[in-house]
């Protein structure tokens, strides 16, 4: 018995190190402007208990941010972008010579997430094809991938330090505007160094300009000549 255990724990010794992969993308430092994740689409909705995903391509290095392709061992984060249902009800003009009133009071509540806001992280246990990948675990939330589900692939340093701009590229309304990073030891952010996703996430608003007197009493005309379109949300974007 006592050989028993000890041939297990010999083995399980051994095992463990190959399934742990903190640090495999080793040590660095940042001493110019840098973005290091890679970023992928989501095509086909997720449910709880799946541990295989469809993508937009596996490779995730298109910018040759990581020294190889997404393989065995790396950390992705699952996360879905938008999807909610919000109450866009509205009754028209009376002609009370109020633009735009009287409007639902509940205008603009979500009505339901759908889904937006889930994410977690994952480590990848293998590449099946040019679209399909397996989960070392079973994905623990719902994803609706018509909600602008992505997939960010996150470097795993050994050891971090931040000399300079540690930034992401800009959300272009399926991927981008995270930054996310794995240090299994030391990170060092010094007085020049920043982590910094400012303006890279959710799109804005655009202004119109008009010589009239719509908008000025509106919140949710559904005449776009009454205003400028509103900013991105968890409900969407108008394009």
């Amino acid at each position: 018995m006592k050989n028993l255990l000890l041939l297990l724990i010999i083995i399980l010794t051994l095992v463990f190190p190959i399934f742990s992969q903190k640090g495999k993308d080793g040590v660095l430092t940042i001493n110019t402007p840098i973005i290091v994740n890679e970023f992928a689409s989501v095509i086909n909705d997720i449910n709880i208990n799946d541990t295989q995903i469809t993508l937009s391509q596996t490779i995730l290095n298109d910018n040759n941010r990581f020294s190889t392709n997404l393989s065995s061992g790396d950390l992705i984060l699952i996360i879905q972008l938008q999807g909610a249902a919000v109450d866009a009800s509205a009754e028209p003009w009376t002609g009370n010579g109020i633009y735009g009133l009287p409007y639902s009071a509940q205008w603009g509540a979500i009505t339901n997430y759908n889904n937006s806001g889930n994410y977690e992280y994952a480590e990848v246990a293998s590449i099946n094809s040019s679209s399909i990948i397996t989960l070392r675990c079973s994905v623990q939330h719902n994803y609706s991938a018509s909600g602008k589900v992505q997939i960010v692939r996150i470097p795993r340093y050994e050891s971090l330090t931040i000399n300079n701009s540690l930034n992401t590229q800009q959300w272009n309304g399926n991927i981008g505007g995270i930054c996310a990073i794995e240090v299994n030891g030391n990170l060092a952010i010094n007085s020049s160094g920043v982590i910094n996703a400012t303006g890279k996430g959710f799109r804005g608003g655009v202004a119109a300009l008009r010589n009239n007197i719509h908008g000025a009493g509106e919140f949710a005309p559904i005449d776009p000549t009454h205003g400028g379109m509103k900013g991105e949300g968890i409900a969407g974007y108008t394009s």
